[in-house]
C-alpha cells in the first residue's frame, strides 16, 4: 500500500510519520528531531533552506521514504467560521463553499486557500447542515511549496491542527461531552466534542515548553533529552524545589477556564471527561495534576479504530504524533484542485508544431505590413520619445498612489478580519452603569460572541418589568428575553426576585450601516 508522509512543524520539534492510504490508514515509521530557534514560528517557515536540510538528514537517519506529503499546520494565521448550508451533494460542497466564501470572511478571498469540514445536521432543521470553513493566506503557504520542491515532495494536502486532533479524538467521544486538551510546545488547543460533534475549539498561549526549559536549564542537558527525562520522572509531585511550576499552573488554569466557560453557557450539557494528548501528555504526572485541579476524570487519548497503529507505537507515546495521525485520516485540503487532466506529451508535440508554423506565417505577414509603415514610424519615433519623457512624473505619482491604495486596503481587511463581537460588551456594560438602578444585584454573567446571559436580583417583579423595559431601549442590544424568574424569601421574611435575561447584541453589520448613514 502506498505510503504518505505527514509532517508537523513545531517551534522546537519536527515530527514526521509514515501513513498508508485507505479507509483505515496503517501507521509506519516515525521520526522526531529538534530544530534551532528562528526556523519555524507559529507555523510559518522562516528559513526554508535550513529546514530542507534538517528534514532531509532526519528522514535519511530514520529510513523514511516517500514523495506524497501532508503538512498539518498549527498557526494563528488560519481563520475559521461556522456556517449553516442547505444539504447538497458532497461532490458539490467545496464548489459552493468557495463560491460563497466572500460572504463569510471580509477579505479578498482570491488571496486565501479555503478548506472545510462538515460538522453535522442542524438541530431542529433536517434540511440544513453545519459546516466549519477555514481559510489560510496563500502567501503563508508559499514557503511550504518551496520546501516541498527542495525535498522533491508532491503536496497531497494541507491540514489544520484543529481538524487533525478532531479526526483522531472523535472516535473516543461517541457519548457525552468531552474536552480534548492537546498540549504542545508553546500552546494548548482545547476542543469540546459532544457525541462526535465539535461544539467549541480555542487555543491558549501556554504549553509544555516552560516546564521543559526550566528542567533543561537545571540539568544542563539538551531539549530532547530533557523531554525524555520528564516522560520518566514526575517533577510535578516529587521534591524538585529548583523548578518553578507557575507555567504548569497557568496551563491547567487555561483548561479549567474553558471548562467553566462551556459549562456556564450550556447548563444542561456539562463536560464530564478530559482527554489529554499532544507532546505535553507524555510528561509524567501532568494528566494526574489536571485531574486533581479540574476535578473531572482525566486520561490519555488513545488510538482509535480509525488507525492501524504499528508496533513502533505499541508501547510508546502516541500523543506526540497526534496531529500527524489526524492529518492522515481526513485532511481539510487547503490545496487547489488537482483533478484537471494532465496534458498528453504526444498531443503537446503536435500542438507545438502547429503553433510553430502558425507563428511563422503570422510573422511573415507582420513583417510585410510593418515594412510599409516603417518610414512613417521612424519619423514619428523621436517626437514620441520626447513626449514620453515629459510624462515620467505621472508614473511616479501613479506608483505612489498604488502603494498607498494597497496599504489602505490591507489595513481595512486586517481590521475587519480581527473584529470580535465580544468587543460589543463594552457598550453594553456602559449602558448598564448609566441606565440601571443602583439597588439591583448582578449575581452572574456569561458572555458569547453574540449575546450575554445575565442573572440579577431585585426586590419585586415590578422591578423586573421596569428593568426589562429599560433594557429594551439599550442602543447596544437588539433583543432581550427573560429565560427564568423565581421568588425567594429570607428567614426574616424579606422577599427578593431572581431572574435571568438573555441579551443579544445589536448586529454589528447594521450598526456599521447606521453609522455610515449618520455620517452622510
Amino acid at each position: 500500500m502506498a505510503k504518505r508522509i505527514a509532517i508537523e512543524l513545531g517551534n522546537s520539534l519536527i515530527r514526521i510519520l509514515e501513513i498508508g492510504s485507505g479507509k483505515i490508514p496503517k501507521v509506519g515509521k516515525k521520526c522526531e528531531f529538534v530544530i534551532e530557534d528562528g526556523i519555524v514560528a507559529d507555523g510559518a517557515i522562516l528559513n526554508v533552506e535550513r529546514l530542507s536540510e534538517i528534514i532531509r538528514i532526519g528522514m535519511n537517519r530514520c529510513g523514511i521514504r516517500g514523495k506524497n506529503v501532508i503538512f498539518t499546520i498549527n498557526s494563528s494565521r488560519i481563520a475559521s467560521r461556522e456556517i449553516k448550508l442547505p444539504k447538497i451533494a458532497p461532490a458539490k460542497m467545496r464548489q459552493v463553499v468557495i463560491a460563497n466564501s466572500t460572504s463569510y470572511f471580509p477579505v479578498d478571498i482570491d488571496e486565501y486557500e479555503v478548506g472545510y469540514r462538515i460538522v453535522g445536521d442542524v438541530e431542529g432543521d433536517v434540511t440544513k447542515r453545519t459546516v466549519l470553513i477555514y481559510i489560510v493566506p496563500k502567501k503563508f503557504l508559499q514557503d511550504y511549496y518551496t520546501l516541498a520542491d527542495n525535498l522533491n515532495f508532491d503536496i497531497e494536502a494541507f491540514d489544520y491542527a484543529g481538524n487533525s486532533i478532531f479526526q483522531v479524538a472523535k472516535g473516543e467521544c461517541k457519548e457525552g461531552t468531552t474536552l480534548v486538551a492537546k498540549i504542545e510546545e508553546s500552546s494548548t488547543m482545547l476542543t469540546v466534542i459532544k457525541n462526535q460533534v465539535q461544539m467549541l475549539q480555542r487555543s491558549t498561549s501556554v504549553g509544555a515548553d516552560s516546564l521543559i526549559l526550566d528542567v533543561m536549564e537545571e540539568r544542563g542537558d539538551t531539549y530532547l533529552n530533557t523531554f525524555e527525562y520528564l516522560k520518566l520522572n514526575d517533577v510535578l509531585t516529587s521534591d524538585f524545589p529548583e523548578i518553578e511550576n507557575s507555567a504548569t499552573e497557568e496551563l491547567i488554569s487555561g483548561i479549567v477556564k474553558t471548562i467553566d466557560f462551556y459549562n456556564n453557557a450550556h447548563p444542561n450539557d456539562q463536560i464530564t471527561k478530559i482527554l489529554v494528548t499532544g507532546m505535553g501528555s507524555s510528561i509524567k504526572g501532568l494528566v494526574g495534576e489536571i485531574n486533581r485541579v479540574a476535578g473531572i476524570p482525566s486520561q490519555h487519548l488513545k488510538p482509535t479504530s480509525l488507525l492501524m497503529v504499528d508496533r513502533v507505537f505499541r508501547d510508546k507515546s502516541f500523543g506526540d504524533f497526534v496531529d500527524c495521525f489526524g492529518a492522515g485520516i481526513l485532511p481539510l485540503g487547503f490545496k487547489p484542485d488537482k483533478s484537471k487532466k494532465k496534458d498528453n506529451p504526444t498531443d503537446m508535440g503536435r500542438l507545438s508544431i502547429i503553433i510553430f508554423f502558425g507563428c511563422l506565417f503570422i510573422s511573415l505577414a507582420l513583417m510585410l505590413t510593418s515594412l510599409l509603415g516603417f518610414l512613417t514610424a521612424k519619423a514619428d519615433n523621436a517626437e514620441k520619445k520626447l513626449y514620453l519623457n515629459s510624462l515620467q512624473y505621472v508614473v511616479t505619482a501613479y506608483n505612489d498612489y498604488v502603494g498607498v491604495y494597497v496599504d489602505n486596503k490591507y489595513v481595512k481587511e486586517l481590521d475587519a478580519a480581527t473584529h470580535n463581537r465580544n468587543e460589543e460588551i463594552t457598550a453594553f456594560i456602559k449602558e448598564l452603569e448609566e441606565k440601571m438602578p443602583t439597588d439591583i444585584r448582578v449575581s452572574g454573567m456569561a458572555c458569547t460572541e453574540e449575546d450575554v446571559l445575565i442573572t440579577m436580583e431585585v426586590s419585586s417583579k415590578q422591578e423586573v418589568a421596569k428593568i426589562l423595559d429599560t433594557m429594551l431601549d439599550f442602543d447596544s442590544l437588539a433583543e432581550v428575553t427573560i429565560t427564568g424568574i423565581s421568588d425567594e424569601s429570607t428567614e426574616d421574611g424579606k422577599k427578593s426576585v431572581t431572574f435571568t435575561m438573555r441579551c443579544k447584541y445589536f448586529p454589528y453589520e447594521l450598526r456599521e450601516e447606521g453609522k455610515t448613514n449618520e455620517n452622510q
